[in-house]
């Protein structure tokens, strides 16, 4: 492999060689073993992850990282990877997703942990890849066949919203953990959405100001001032109109 080649050289450098020509020799050798086969490295990371290769793409990533510049290339593939993928998906829930709000959000749900993961394996958590997978998520998430038979962009806010309601109705009748993970998991997707005054809206015309205070208050101190600060009146209102209801704010 590349990879070891590269550190054998080093290694041997430093036993051998004085120095001043570690830098010039491990230079040398980047570019013969790396920025010399770039094209192929990042021709071969796309079918990769699309056979989902995790121990291939981990090798391929850490050769590249000796070549920054390289990673920019896998981290744009990797975006419009996990844009596609998520797109593809979804399509198929074009149908049902209006009638099964709860089968369209566990399904993005699975998109994102399933990058969210591999981002965390095959590519060591790097922050750059984790970017790549908010950026490929946001997009698929907020314009997709589901929201292009709506013809509206805030479709998977609304149908966030309706699911959300759903779990937040089955801890009157039991199983509160479980709809507590499922609340957590829900949350993923609502990071993504770019319209929250709609997802707010829905909430509280089906569940009241109860469901808006129970959601606003899982999240951080800081994530509430965000809310408040990138929100629209309607929010802004709607969260005034909530401010009597109590509960834990995470820190």
């Amino acid at each position: 492999m590349a990879k070891e080649r590269l550190m054998e050289e080093q290694r041997r450098a430093q036993l051998c060689l004085h120095e001043s020509t570690w830098a010039p020799l491990t230079d040398t050798c980047v570019k013969v073993l790396v920025q010399n086969h770039l094209d192929e490295l990042c021709s071969a990371f796309k079918g990769l992850l699309n056979d989902d290769k995790i121990d291939e793409l981990r090798h391929v990533f850490e050769l590249v990282s000796f070549k920054p510049c390289g990673l920019r290339e896998l981290r744009s593939s990797f975006e419009a990877y996990v844009e596609q993928y998520g797109l593809c998906f979804v399509e198929s829930l074009m149908e049902a997703a209006e009638l099964q709000p709860e089968l369209y959000i566990t399904t993005l749900i699975n998109i994102i942990s399933k990058f969210k993961e591999l981002a965390l394996t095959a590519f060591s958590d790097d922050a750059g890849f984790a970017d790549s997978v908010d950026k490929g998520c946001a997009k698929f998430i907020n314009k997709n066949a589901v929201t292009r038979l709506a013809k509206s962009s805030k479709k998977s806010a609304e149908l966030l919203a309706k699911y959300c309601d759903t779990l937040l109705r089955r801890v009157k009748y039991g199983g509160e953990s479980e709809t507590e993970l499922s609340l957590n998991q829900a949350m993923m997707v609502f990071n993504y959405i770019e319209d929250k005054d709609t997802f707010f809206r829905v909430l509280y015309e089906a569940a009241g100001p109860e469901a808006v205070a129970t959601i606003v208050h899982r999240r951080t101190r800081g994530e509430q001032h965000g809310l408040k600060t990138s929100a629209g009146l309607q929010f802004r209102l709607q969260l005034e109109a909530t401010a009597h209801v109590q509960g834990p704010v995470r820190e």
